[in-house]
């Protein structure tokens, strides 16, 4: 799953929300998710997801410290058979508006 926001300005507050359905036969349980820096957050859902539901895994990235091509990953894990999942976002970050 990826998202690309494209070019952003220094200071600019990014969010995008993953969304997903619950393809498997059994309840899916979501862990801590890691991202890779601390101006990323991630909030996953903090209930169990059953099976054909569709829920939301929502990042928050602040970009006041980055500059130029920002390529961020965030690892969920959960009880799936696939987990860990891996989720990317990138952007483009040009120095601040005056």
């Amino acid at each position: 799953m990826k998202h690309n926001f494209g070019f952003v300005h220094q200071g600019a507050i990014l969010e995008y929300s993953y969304q997903f359905t619950n393809t498997g036969t059994s309840a899916l349980i979501f862990g801590e998710a890691k991202a890779e820096c601390t101006c990323t957050q991630v909030i996953v859902p903090d209930k169990e997801v059953k099976p054909g539901e569709t829920a939301t895994i929502h990042l928050r990235f602040d970009s006041n410290s980055a500059r130029y091509r920002q390529i961020r990953t965030i690892v969920v894990p959960s009880n799936a058979t696939n987990s860990p999942n891996t989720l990317l976002f990138k952007c483009i970050v040009l120095k601040k508006k005056k």
